[in-house]
């Protein structure tokens, strides 16, 4: 899993240095590895997202009323006639149905690149 290698590579040093300090586990939970691990957790995320964004074969077979479609299915089942494509309103549905991605990436981009500068200079 993305996440248990996220959780595994944060630098052990950093949690001796902050038990040395005098941090409690839950201190150097909440203060090293977190932070460190955020860019691991927003990446799994967005991953997630997408993949449940783009189910497109469950509901291009399972849904069949034109209400309960999801974007990228209406898109290609209501677009297209046989061999005719509506090709106007076709790019404008696959430009709708990837905002909604793109406006979370854009949230999270520079968190994400902010995050991943390393902590420890060896």
């Amino acid at each position: 899993m993305v996440v248990d290698g996220v959780f595994q590579n944060d630098s052990f040093e950093l949690e001796e240095c902050a038990l040395i300090d005098g941090a409690s586990r839950l201190q150097i939970l909440i203060k090293i590895v977190l932070p460190l691990s955020v860019p691991g957790l927003i990446s799994a995320g967005i991953f997630s997202f997408t993949l449940c964004w783009n189910e497109f074969i469950y509901a291009l077979t399972f849904i069949s009323t034109s209400s309960n479609k999801t974007v990228p299915v209406a898109v290609l089942s209501e677009l297209v006639d046989g061999d005719v494509y509506h090709w106007g309103s076709l790019m404008a549905g696959a430009l709708l149905g990837s905002v909604p991605v793109a406006i979370i990436y854009s949230f999270f981009v520079e968190h994400y690149v902010s995050s991943m500068t390393g902590a420890v200079k060896e």
